[in-house]
């Protein structure tokens, strides 16, 4: 699913962190541009519960950080460098929400997945090792306060930085039932 990301991966600033999260991007899973982003449609919004909903999901999630990084007055304090990773992190929080390969049903760990993944991977394609630690942090604290489940043993980490609240926060906005985003051929649609 190439260039799918192309607009995403435009908000980035820096070239070397752009050109290594397209990298990062084409080695998710086939299934992440399929899949809903909710195995039972129970918490997300109508357009992220459809065929390639993950992906609509993930790219409202990075809207959200691109259109409150855009606004002084509320996250001026975070670096371009700082906003260049936020991007990645979100671009890959649920790139493996399913598995390595796909599995019938969410997997309540993804985030670790995820994380993990990039912290193996990130160097590999041209991250820097803090840059790859960082991201591993951020992503696998995504899910916020949601860090339990009464079906798995995993407790995730809870987000403690200002850049994994944002990205929790983003996350979380994303999947609000009410705030439904317009999409066409998997782009938010503006007008």
């Amino acid at each position: 699913m190439k260039n799918m990301f192309d607009v995403e991966l435009g908000y980035i600033h820096d070239k070397k962190i752009r050109e290594a999260a397209a990298k990062l991007v084409s080695m998710l899973p086939d299934y992440f541009y399929s899949v809903p982003a909710s195995s039972t449609g129970k918490y997300h919004p109508k357009c992220s519960n459809v065929e390639g909903g993950l992906l609509n999901h993930t790219k409202i999630a990075i809207r959200y950080a691109k259109e409150l990084f855009d606004n002084a007055m509320l996250f001026n304090n975070f670096s371009e460098h700082d906003q260049d990773l936020v991007i990645v992190a979100l671009m890959m929080h649920d790139g493996f929400k399913h598995g390595l390969t796909k599995e019938k049903y969410v997997r309540f760990d993804h985030p670790l997945i995820s994380a993990n993944f990039v912290k193996e991977h990130g160097e590999e394609v041209g991250l820097t090792k803090d840059d790859c630690m960082l991201l591993h942090d951020i992503i696998a604290s995504h899910m916020g306060v949601f860090n339990t489940s009464n079906y798995s043993d995993v407790v995730l980490p809870l987000p403690k930085t200002a850049m994994q609240k944002f990205v929790h926060m983003c996350d979380d906005l994303a999947s609000k039932k009410f705030l439904n985003v317009e999409f066409k051929d998997h782009n938010i649609v503006d007008s």
